[in-house]
Order: structure tokens, then sequence, then C-alpha cells
């Protein structure tokens, strides 16, 4: 009979070994991808090769090949998911926005953020830079933003956004603030 935190840390341990599996297979798909092997055994798309091969809903492969396609460009997050320190469902939704300059955040944001709440984060930091046009130039390199956790593990966030990014962020607070209530 285990007791309740070696249960939790067995759990933990398990799952890590699953998101180190699953950062590889991410990267094989990656090459599978790259040389169009699913065509040439005859599979009409990536994911259906993969959903063909390895038993998964044909939404669970596509968020696989969507994840090897980004590997290249997101480094942090290929490291992470290849060590086990995030799982397939956050890297997918790092590597669907992540950018150079806002990866590392992200990345951040996924070690502490549930999934569903990282998902809500990345969408923000799409809609939030899909929304600047040229005139918002000047404006957008004046912004900034921090958030951290502090010792007392509250979260603290400090900036100066956008209109539109302030907006976002608004509404990502409001949906956090329901969902918690």
């Amino acid at each position: 009979e285990l007791s309740d935190d070696d249960l939790d840390k067995q759990m933990q341990a398990l799952w890590a070994h699953v998101h180190v599996a699953m950062g590889r297979a991410a990267a094989l798909q990656a090459e599978i991808n790259r040389r169009g092997l699913w065509h040439k055994w005859g599979a009409r798309s990536a994911g259906h090769w993969l959903s063909w091969r390895a038993g998964l809903s044909m939404r669970e492969a596509n968020v696989v090949c969507r994840v090897a396609d980004r590997l290249d460009d997101c480094p942090g997050t290929t490291k992470a998911l290849q060590a086990g320190e995030v799982s397939l469902a956050k890297a997918a939704a790092i590597t669907r926005v992540a950018t150079d300059a806002t990866e590392d955040t992200l990345l951040y944001y996924a070690r502490y953020a549930p999934t569903p709440e990282l998902e809500g984060i990345a969408r923000a930091y799409h809609k939030a830079t899909e929304a600047l046009s040229d005139e918002d130039t000047e404006r957008h390199h004046r912004r900034y933003l921090s958030a951290y956790f502090d010792e007392a593990s509250d979260y603290i966030i400090r900036g100066r956004l956008t209109p539109e990014a302030g907006a976002v962020v608004d509404k990502a607070l409001a949906v956090a603030f329901d969902k918690n209530a």
C-alpha cells in the first residue's frame, strides 16, 4: 500500500516518462514529416499515417504533427518536452504561438499553469501580437510586461501594454477569475 505522497510522486514520475516518450515521438515525427515518408507509405497526411501507426485519434495525431513541425522553431520547448518537464498538450499550446521573443515566457507559464490556463495565455499572446499594426510600432517598443510568483506564491503582474493587448489581458483575467469562482 502506497502512502498518499508516494502515490503522488509515482504518478508524477510516470507521467514525466510519458512526456519524455512523447518528446521523442514528436522528434521522430518531425523527421518523418521532413522526409514526406507518410506520403510514400500511402497515407493522405502525416496525421492520418500517425493515427494509423500509433492508434491515436486524428485529433491527437494532428497535435503531435503540429508540434513536430515547430520543434526546430522552439528549441526551449523541444528541450523541456524531451526532458519530461512539459506535456505534449503544453508544448502544443506553446508551439502554436511562440516566437523567439515569447517562447521563454510561455515556458515559464507552462511550468506553473495548468494546461487549460496555458492555452488561454497562448491565445492571448497570439491575439495581442496579431493586433499590432505599423501605427502601433512605437507604442509596442515602449511596452513591457513582467509577471512572476513571489516568495509567498502570489502572482505579481506589472506592465505597460497597448490598449488592444490590455483588453486581451483583461479578458484573460476575467476568464481566470470566473473559473476560480
